[in-house]
Parts: C-alpha cells; sequence; structure tokens
C-alpha cells in the first residue's frame, strides 16, 4: 500500500491511502551531525563556580522577631495580676456545678424526683 496520498485535493480523506509511511523526513546522518554540532560548541564552555553568598537577612529577620516579641511581652505583663491564686478560688466549672445545684436544691420535692426520674431514663446520658 505505497500509494501517495495528496492533501490538497478535495477528496474525503482515508486513512487507508495513508498507509504506515513516517509523515516527516531527516537527512541521512541528522543524528550524527547534530551531536558532533553540539559537542563543538560546547567543548571550551567551562562551569563557573558557583558562589553562595552569607545570608545577612535571616539574622536580621530574627533580631526582628526577637524585638517584636519581646515589645508584646513588656505590653502584656502589666496587664496579668501575679496576686490571684487560681487554688482558693475554684474553676469556672465548679463555679457551673455550684450553681446547678443551688438551682436543684430550691427546686420542690416534687420535682426533684420528676427530674431525677427524667435524667435516669435519658438515653444519651446512659450510654
Amino acid at each position: 500500500m505505497d500509494v501517495k496520498f495528496n492533501f490538497n485535493k478535495t477528496e474525503k480523506f482515508d486513512f487507508g491511502k495513508v498507509g504506515k509511511r513516517m509523515p516527516y523526513s531527516t537527512p541521512d546522518d541528522f543524528f550524527k551531525d547534530m551531536e558532533a554540532n553540539i559537542l563543538n560548541a560546547v567543548k571550551d564552555d567551562t562551569p563557573q563556580p558557583v558562589r553562595i553568598a552569607p545570608r545577612k537577612r535571616s539574622l536580621i529577620r530574627a533580631i526582628w522577631v526577637a524585638t517584636l516579641a519581646a515589645s508584646v511581652a513588656v505590653l502584656l505583663i502589666p496587664h496579668i495580676d501575679f496576686t490571684d491564686n487560681p487554688i482558693a478560688q475554684p474553676s469556672s466549672k465548679e463555679n457551673g456545678i455550684l450553681a446547678v445545684d443551688q438551682a436543684f436544691s430550691q427546686l420542690s420535692p416534687a420535682d426533684q424526683v420528676y427530674l431525677l426520674d427524667v435524667y435516669q431514663e435519658d438515653v444519651f446520658l446512659n450510654e
């Protein structure tokens, strides 16, 4: 199936007429010549030494961060009350429990029994 196919004609395109031939061609010894040309172009090139400059910006940035942290600490320290004794005062969780206990003790005995029954039958609390 070595039929030449003319793409400029207006007839319908048929893959059968194209066949398995390559759509492009290269001159003989093209790749050998290309390799020789590249090697000739780079044979006198010597790599330049890489110079690594010291990083002064990282030191300056560290100084700025330390200065910023110190200034924030100076602004916040006067607002901290070191006289509070956390052991002497109950926590907010304990305050909440105390408030619930006070409210429960102010209910009538019938209401207290009803609430206890409801809490004991609660499916989500008893899992």
